[in-house]
C-alpha cells in the first residue's frame, strides 16, 4: 500500500525578452511583493526588483554571513553618512514589502544574523571612535544584550569583521589600533564562561571569518600581511585558542599560502576556494579546489587525496563564491564575468556537474557602465526561486550609490536544484516480515504487516534504531513524519539521532513531540521540525525513535510510514508590528494583543477561537500542512483548526483537524497535516484556529507564528 509524498510546490516565473526598461511597480509574478519596482534582465530575462530605495549606501550581509531571518525576511542595512545618521539596520519582507526597522545609528558594520538573532557591534554614538559593545539583538523584541565593552579611550577598538558558531556559543572578531597603523587583534567571546580570549594579535589584517556549518570550533580566514598585499587563507581552532596558515601537499599553488579572494564552507563541512589558478590551465580560468578535513589535522599538511580539484570551463573569476545554507552541497551562488562581456559583472548560479566540472547560469547583470567599486554579494532565498544581491548601481531612477536587488529564477533551474536535493529517505513497511533495516533496539518487539509496523512494548524505555550510515543532509532534511496509531495512554514520542561528527547518543541531540492517547483511535501524521535543534547539522548518521518516551509491558502502536523531507512555507502570520492582527479577527471568548512579534490570548469563555481573513485564495492541493508555534500557559492538551472552501461555506466538524499540543509548555512548534481530512480540497478560503478545544477563564495563550506550508 504505498503512499505519495508531499511534492515541492514550485512557483511560476515569467521570463520576457525584452530590453532595459522599467516595467512599473505591479508586478506579475505573485510572491514578490508589489511594492517592488523591477526591470528585466535584457540577457538572461530575468525579472529584477529593487529592494531598497533610501539615500545612501544600502546592502545586505556579507558573501559569508546569513542575511535571512526566515523564508521571506530579508535584514539590509543603510549606510548615510552625508545625513549623520550612520548605519540603520532593516527587516524587508520580500513577499509583502513590510519594512520594520530593528536598529539605528548604534549599530556598525560586522552584522551576522543566526536563526532569530543578529550579531553585531554596537555602538552608542554611532561613530567609531565612541564607546562601543560587542552585543546581540533579538530580531524580535529589539532588545540589546551586551557582551564586550570598549570604553573610547583604548587603543584598541571593534574594526568590522564578526562570526558566530552553529552552536551560537563562540563569537569572534577584529580589532584594531588607534596608536599603531598595522596592529590588529582576533578576540574570541565564548557564551557559557563569558570570558574573551585573544588569537590572534600582530602586524597581520585578519578578516573574513566564517566557522564551518558542522564544527562548532573550526573557522578559517583571510590573512592579508602588513600592507595589505597578499592574502592568506588560515584556519582557526577556537577550543584550542590557535590560527595557523592553511598548509597543502602538492605544486598546484601558485603562491607559498596561495592566493585566494575568498575561501567559504559548504554545508557539508568542507573548506572551499573561489580564486585559484593552476600553470596548466589557459589564463584567465580559474579552478573550485575543496579540502576535506575530515579524520585530519586541520593545521597539519592537507594532502592531496584530502584535496578535490574541479575546473571551472573559460570562466573569468572574480569572487565572493558562497553556499551559505540555503543550497546544497553542490550548489553555490557567486559573481563574476563569463569573460565576453566587456567587463560586465554577472550574479550566477554554479553547480557542480558529475563530471567535476562547475556549470555557471547567468541569472542578472549590473546594467550600465561599471563603477569604481562594486560590492555584489548574493545570496539563494531559502525558498530557492530567487538570488538577492547588494550592488553599486547608478542607471535611470535607480540612483541611489548602492541598493539591494532581487532576481527571480527560472522554474526549470529551480527544478534542477530541487532534484538534486538529497532523496527523501522514507520507510513504508510494506512488505510482511521486512523491516526496512530498522531494529527492535529496546524494550519493545514489532515486525511488518502488510502495510504497517506493528510494535508491542515488554519494558519501560521502548525505542528503535533506523538503518546505519543514513547520510541524511540536514540542512535540506529537516522534517521527519511519522504516521502512527498510538494504543497506549502517553501522550509523548521522542527522536533522537547521531551525526557523523558526533555519535553520542544523548538528549541534547533529540526532539519530542506531542502524540494523542488511545481514546484517539485512528492513524495520525505527526511531523517532528528536527531543524529545531542546534544540533541537526552536517550530516546524520542513524535516527533513534521512541512512539513512547516511557512504556508499560503489553502496550502497543503500530506505524504506516516514516519519512525525512522538507517542507517550504509560503502563507505566513507573523504579527511583527505591534497591534497588527493581520487579518485574524472573531476572537470569540479571548482577548488579544498583538506586541514584540507575540499575538497574546487571554482566555475569557469555555469556546475560543479566531478566524483568518476571507479569501485566502489556498490551494489546498499544493499547500497541506500548518506549522504554528504556540504557548500554551494552560493544562489542555488539544488543538483545532476548522476550515471552509469556495465550494463549501459551512463550518462544521467535518471540516476540522484536531491536534495535541502540550499543557504548560514553553513556546513549542506543531506540525499539522491539513489533507488528513479529504475535505481540505479545491481553494480553501478561510481558517479558523481553536488553540486550545475548551477554555477555562484566565488561560493564556501566546502564539509566535502561524504558517501554511506546501
Amino acid at each position: 500500500m504505498k503512499r505519495s509524498i508531499v511534492s515541492v510546490a514550485l512557483f511560476a516565473l515569467l521570463f520576457l525578452s525584452l530590453g532595459f526598461n522599467f516595467i512599473g511597480s505591479k508586478s506579475a509574478y505573485a510572491s514578490i511583493s508589489s511594492a517592488f519596482p523591477y526591470y528585466i534582465d535584457s540577457d538572461t530575462g530575468s525579472k529584477v526588483y529593487q529592494i531598497t530605495n533610501q539615500d545612501g549606501l544600502n546592502s545586505i550581509t556579507y558573501y559569508h554571513q546569513n542575511p535571512f531571518i526566515d523564508n521571506d525576511w530579508l535584514l539590509v542595512k543603510n549606510l548615510n553618512n552625508s545625513l549623520g545618521q550612520g548605519y540603520e539596520y532593516s527587516k524587508i519582507n520580500i513577499r509583502t514589502g513590510i519594512k520594520t526597522i530593528v536598529a539605528s545609528r548604534g549599530t556598525a558594520n560586522g552584522d551576522n544574523v543566526f536563526r532569530d538573532k543578529l550579531y553585531a557591534f554596537h555602538f552608542i554614538n554611532g561613530n567609531n571612535g565612541g564607546d562601543a559593545w560587542l552585543g546581540r539583538l533579538d530580531l524580535n523584541t529589539l532588545q540589546w544584550e551586551h557582551f564586550v565593552y570598549r570604553d573610547h579611550s583604548e587603543d584598541f577598538f571593534f574594526a568590522g569583521g564578526i562570526a558566530v558558531n552553529n552552536d551560537q556559543t563562540k563569537i569572534i572578531w577584529n580589532e584594531q589600533s588607534k596608536s599603531k597603523p598595522y596592529r590588529f587583534k582576533v578576540q574570541l567571546f565564548d557564551m557559557t564562561s563569558r570570558q574573551v580570549f585573544t588569537l590572534y594579535e600582530g602586524a597581520d589584517r585578519i578578516e573574513h571569518m566564517v566557522f564551518s556549518p558542522t564544527d562548532p570550533h573550526l573557522f578559517t580566514y583571510i590573512n592579508q600581511d602588513a600592507g595589505f598585499k597578499l592574502g592568506r587563507v588560515g584556519i582557526g581552532d577556537a577550543s584550542q585558542k590557535r590560527m595557523e596558515p592553511l598548509k597543502l601537499e602538492g605544486t598546484y599553488w601558485t603562491y607559498p599560502y596561495f592566493n585566494m579572494a575568498h575561501p567559504f564552507w559548504s554545508v557539508d563541512g568542507k573548506l572551499y576556494s573561489d580564486v585559484l589558478w593552476h600553470p596548466n590551465n589557459p589564463m584567465g580560468t580559474y579552478n573550485l579546489v575543496s579540502f576535506d578535513f575530515t579524520a585530519i589535522d586541520p593545521f597539519g599538511i592537507v594532502p592531496s587525496s584530502k584535496q578535490t580539484n574541479r575546473f571551472i570551463d573559460n570562466y573569468y573569476w572574480n569572487a565572493h563564491f558562497n553556499n551559505n545554507k540555503s543550497l546544497l552541497s553542490d550548489w553555490f551562488v557567486g559573481d563574476g564575468d563569463p569573460g565576453n562581456s566587456g567587463g560586465q559583472l554577472y550574479t550566477n548560479i554554479f553547480n557542480i556537474l558529475p563530471s567535476g566540472k562547475v556549470r555557471f547560469t547567468p541569472i542578472a547583470k549590473i546594467q550600465g557602465v561599471l563603477p569604481s567599486e562594486v560590492n555584489p554579494c548574493a545570496h539563494l532565498l531559502p525558498s530557492r526561486d530567487g538570488v538577492v544581491m547588494t550592488w553599486n548601481h547608478n542607471i535611470g531612477s535607480f540612483n541611489s550609490a548602492q541598493n539591494v536587488f532581487l532576481a527571480e529564477i527560472s522554474t526549470q533551474l529551480q527544478n534542477e536544484i530541487i532534484s538534486s536535493e538529497t532523496p527523501q529517505l522514507q520507510w513504508h513497511f510494506d512488505q510482511t516480515g521486512d523491516l526496512e533495516g530498522w531494529s527492535m533496539a529496546h524494550d519493545i518487539n514489532g515486525n511488518t504487516n502488510e502495510w504497517r509496523l506493528d510494535l508491542m512494548i515488554n519494558g519501560n524505555d521502548p525505542f528503535i534504531l533506523s538503518p546505519e550510515n543514513l547520510n541524511i543532509d540536514a540542512v535540506s532534511n529537516r522534517f521527519i513524519k511519522i504516521r502512527m496509531k498510538n494504543s497506549t495512554s502517553k501522550t509523548l514520542g521522542q527522536i533522537y539521532f547521531i551525526t557523523e561528527n558526533d555519535t553520542n547518543w544523548d538528549e541534547n541531540k533529540s526532539e519530542s513531540f506531542s502524540i494523542l492517547p488511545s481514546n484517539y483511535t485512528d492513524y495520525t501524521e505527526y511531523i517532528v521540525d528536527m531543524g529545531n535543534n542546534k544540533k541537526w547539522i552536517g550530516k546524520i548518521k542513524q535516527l533513534r525513535i521512541d512512539p513512547v518516551t516511557t512504556g508499560m509491558i503489553g502496550e502497543t502502536l503500530s506505524i504506516d510510514y516514516i519519512t525525512i523531507s522538507n517542507l517550504s512555507a509560503q502563507k505566513n502570520w507573523n504579527f511583527n508590528i505591534k497591534g497588527n492582527d493581520e487579518g485574524w479577527s472573531a476572537f470569540n471568548q479571548m482577548t488579544r494583543n498583538v506586541s514584540d512579534g507575540i499575538l497574546s490570548l487571554e482566555v475569557t469563555g469555555t469556546d475560543p477561537y479566531m478566524i483568518s481573513s476571507d479569501y485566502l485564495s489556498i490551494d489546498a492541493v499544493n499547500f497541506k500542512f500548518m506549522k504554528i508555534r504556540l504557548k500554551n500557559n494552560s493544562n489542555k492538551s488539544l488543538a483545532q483548526l476548522y476550515f471552509v472552501t469556495n465550494s463549501d461555506g459551512t463550518w462544521d466538524e467535518a471540516k476540522s483537524v484536531a491536534f495535541p499540543i502540550k499543557a504548560n509548555s514553553d513556546y513549542t512548534d506543531y506540525i499539522v497535516n491539513l489533507s488528513s481530512n479529504s475535505s481540505w480540497s479545491g481553494t480553501i478560503k478561510q481558517i479558523r484556529l481553536d488553540p486550545i478545544t475548551t477554555g477555562n477563564i484566565g488561560d493564556k495563550l501566546f502564539i509566535d507564528y502561524i504558517r501554511i506550508l506546501d
